[in-house]
């Protein structure tokens, strides 16, 4: 993006957004739990989770999560 950060969306769901600027590594797995790695002092703490619902097509019988980010 303009202002530094990149965002990955991996296949499984999950989802990283690291902010350069300040060294900061955002991680939300599929289900919505949250950790936040500092790469300028290599520390890691979780973080406040992500609302996450799972829903049934009712059409095609396919599952589904609905996450709330």
């Amino acid at each position: 993006m303009m202002d530094g950060t990149v965002t990955i969306y991996y296949a499984n769901g999950n989802i990283s957004l690291c902010q350069h600027r300040n060294g900061v590594w955002i991680t939300t797995n599929n289900k919505g739990l949250r950790k936040v790695r500092n790469s300028r002092d290599n520390s890691e703490t979780e973080y406040e989770s992500v609302p996450c619902a799972r829903r049934t097509d009712p059409e095609t019988g396919a599952k589904i999560i609905i996450r709330g980010d």
